[in-house]
């Protein structure tokens, strides 16, 4: 795998991202004592994305928040090389490559920014979280007794994706609300 970024999670837990050019993210836990340095065995002077082969990793969820697998190192984990030379010396080449430089730099600015990735077509009703990049009042919806101002709005969903979405002025007040609260 591509390991794009490690992250301390507390004095004896850490956690690293890993990705290839499936688009799959992993987001995977090791356990270790205070003064380790070096969890993953990445090596000290490394920049950028780094790629290794891992046996026995624990696969345990996914996490709907940040839109990746989850996993866990165990006793039996190990980092290796064996019999897998070929499929690294693959990986190296794509991480190298303009696409996978461009692809590892999104998620880790998706991870930095925590917007998850939507990975699935959008349906009528969808919950998106995002940054709104623009704004736009359409024109008033009567419904009933009620007039409603509809708006447009782009949302920034992450690795490039934005949702084009039309939403009521009450829905609008109530998510800006949130965010505030």
């Amino acid at each position: 795998a591509c390991i794009v970024k490690v992250l301390r999670v507390s004095r004896n837990k850490s956690l690293a991202y890993l990705t290839d050019e499936s688009g799959l993210v992993l987001k995977l836990f090791r356990d270790h004592k205070d003064h380790a340095v070096d969890p993953f065995s990445l090596g000290a002077a490394q920049t950028g994305p780094v790629v290794t082969a891992f046996l026995d990793v624990q696969i345990s969820s996914f996490d709907t928040s940040e839109q990746c697998a989850v996993g866990d190192w165990t006793l039996l984990t190990c980092k290796t090389n064996r019999m897998m030379q070929i499929r690294c010396e693959e990986l190296q080449t794509w991480c190298k490559s303009p696409q996978g430089i461009k692809f590892c730099c999104d998620v880790v600015n998706r991870i930095d920014s925590m917007i998850p990735l939507c990975i699935e077509p959008f349906i009528e009703k969808k919950v998106c979280v995002g940054y709104f990049l623009h704004l736009h009042e359409m024109q008033n919806r009567i419904t009933g007794s009620e007039v409603s101002t509809l708006y447009m709005v782009l949302i920034d969903c992450g690795c490039g994706a934005l949702l084009k979405a039309i939403i009521t002025k009450k829905l609008l007040q109530d998510a800006v609300h949130f965010c505030y609260s």
